[in-house]
């Protein structure tokens, strides 16, 4: 039990320190290179509606980078653990 412990406060550790570095490194070189500067704040506009596509843009480039840091660790961590039985 207190594996799962130690490995939600680790997790949650982990996942901060990767949205720091999304925030503060990966998303300021991508308005660089995006003209017009804060893509995070591009909307589309269809009649009454508008849709808020940088947001979403940006939440599901967070969501990939954490995802492919988690695998992997998680990669490494099932091969140390393989190698040493």
């Amino acid at each position: 039990m207190i594996q799962l412990a130690i490995g939600v406060v680790l997790g949650n550790s982990a996942k901060n320190l990767v949205m720091a570095i999304v925030d503060d490194l990966i998303m300021p070189m991508i308005s660089v290179l995006t003209p017009g500067g804060s893509w995070e704040e591009r909307t589309i506009v269809v009649g009454p509606a508008s849709f808020h596509v940088g947001n979403l843009l940006s939440n599901l480039l967070d969501f990939f980078i954490v995802a492919i840091v988690v695998y992997v660790v998680v990669k490494k961590i099932f091969k140390i653990d393989i190698g040493s039985k």
